[in-house]
């Protein structure tokens, strides 16, 4: 975007520079003129945006350039901002007369003086601007134009309810011990059975010596002593 343009009308060196330096600060650009001639030039030449004037100058001063400026119907509509130290009562009233727009006291108050600029830049002669519709964003119409969505009623339906499964943790811990007996006991009941069903045959018991007769082993003892007695052949 193209700055805006400012003309300074001022016969002090030190003043234009220190006014130029802060309003390039700003993004403005800025063109000098040293007295009332020189800047009625430079604006039919330039055509500012915005004039800052000084009062006092030698030759043509301030309120003769600004009166000249304003007859001009190509740079009448151009604002221009008074700035000088005079400060006696009716001052004000003569420069407004002449043709300026406002009016600053020197020594400069560079925040005043960035304002007032600002305010006047916005709008041609500094007024305010018409207040414009609110527009509305493209969301915003998108949002309007979807229909309202209607949630239906909610039925009173009845779902079946899923059986508690009781987990080991709620069983009573003094039934265990009893299923594990109960679980040996059937065990050993089962062997035993298939003990008592079985049909292998079984083996005799052998007689042991304390079970025979004693009179049979006298008979044993007294045939062995007649067999010891005979003569060997």
């Amino acid at each position: 975007m193209t700055p805006k343009r400012i003309l300074y009308v001022e016969d002090n060196f030190q003043n234009r520079r220190l006014v130029k330096k802060i309003l390039i600060a700003k993004g403005y650009e800025v063109i000098e003129a040293s007295d009332g001639l020189q800047g009625i030039i430079m604006a039919e030449i330039e055509h500012p945006d915005l004039i800052l004037m000084d009062i006092n100058m030698p030759g043509l001063d301030g309120m003769e350039a600004t009166a000249q400026l304003k007859s001009n119907p190509v740079l009448k509509s151009i604002p221009v901002i008074a700035l000088t130290a005079n400060a006696m009562r009716g001052d004000r009233e003569r420069i407004m007369e002449a043709g300026c727009d406002e009016y600053l006291q020197k020594p400069i108050n560079t925040v005043q003086l960035v304002q007032t600029i600002e305010r006047f830049l916005k709008t041609p002669n500094g007024t305010t601007p018409p207040a414009t519709p609110t527009s509305v964003s493209n969301e915003q119409k998108e949002q309007k134009a979807v229909p309202e969505i209607v949630q239906p009623a909610t039925s009173n339906i009845t779902l079946p309810v899923a059986p508690i499964v009781e987990i080991p943790s709620q069983l009573d811990p003094s039934g265990l011990p009893t299923l594990q007996h109960d679980y040996v006991t059937d065990e050993i009941s089962q062997q035993t059975t298939a003990v008592s069903d079985s049909t292998e045959p079984v083996a005799p018991i052998a007689e042991t010596p304390s079970q025979l007769d004693p009179s049979s082993i006298q008979n044993d003892r007294k045939v062995a002593s007649e067999i010891s007695q005979q003569p060997a052949e």
